[in-house]
């Protein structure tokens, strides 16, 4: 959404926070579900979520539709 600032310049107003998995109430909740998140060596600035038995699929949202494989771990 836009908005008009003192200067009637438009300026950006967020309405939603994006679920990362590396915010830490969602990083608790990956967890809780058996998830886990790590960021890869060569993307440390990527955090992602991966399967609790294997480094796999390596999903770097939080929440996503159509998600069906990390459904369960988060």
């Amino acid at each position: 959404m836009g908005s008009k600032d003192s200067n009637d310049s438009m300026v950006a107003i967020q309405l939603t926070v994006d679920l990362k998995p590396d915010l830490p109430r969602e990083a608790e909740r990956i967890k809780k579900c058996k998830g886990r998140v790590f960021a890869l060596e060569d993307e440390p600035e990527v955090p992602r979520v991966w399967l609790p038995f294997d480094d796999a699929p390596g999903l770097a949202m939080a929440r996503a539709f159509g998600d069906f494989c990390l459904k369960e771990y988060g």
